[in-house]
């Protein structure tokens, strides 16, 4: 999941990569899902280019998704032109009232709570801080890219039992 921070004015908008890998469920226990990357980073627009495709290249997920509002998509449009082997596809939009906290808390309160997301702390401190401040914290880049993550993944095949 990319979270463009286009805002270059603005002293607190980064670039947000998410990548997530789900496990297969067996007979007896859901998906668990492994965060592999999150990386936020305070990018001019060609740079979130380069490092979105970089991200992309390194983990060679089944496709990246990216929040498309105002200026988010032409960058979209910039993205699929500039690498056309990137499937890359348009999140959904919503603009409820809180829907940012609504997708952090619907990831965030859910699956760790059941024990199923899996952060490696020290690869990733910036998820970790934002996870441990919020709702208090400064940003929450990480939080709402990773919020995402249910509207786009396929759960694998399940494992068959014996």
């Amino acid at each position: 999941v990319i979270d463009a921070g286009l805002s270059p004015e603005s002293h607190d908008a980064r670039t947000a990569n998410v990548v997530a890998a789900i496990t297969p469920p067996t007979p007896t226990e859901p998906f668990d899902i492994i965060i592999l990357e999150a990386k936020a980073t305070k990018s001019l627009p060609h740079d979130v280019l380069k490092e979105s495709y970089a991200t992309y290249q390194r983990w060679e997920p089944l496709c990246a998704a990216i929040e498309t509002f105002g200026g988010h998509e032409a960058f979209f449009y910039w993205i699929a032109a500039t690498f056309p082997d990137m499937r890359i596809r348009k999140l959904g939009k919503d603009f409820s009232r809180n829907a940012k906290h609504k997708r952090i808390i619907g990831f965030w309160g859910s699956y760790p709570a059941q024990g199923r997301v899996y952060i490696h702390r020290t690869l990733h401190m910036d998820l970790v801080d934002e996870l441990i401040s919020y709702p208090n914290g400064k940003t929450v880049d990480l939080l709402d890219a990773a919020g995402y993550l249910p509207t786009i993944w396929a759960p694998p095949n399940p494992i068959p039992g014996d």
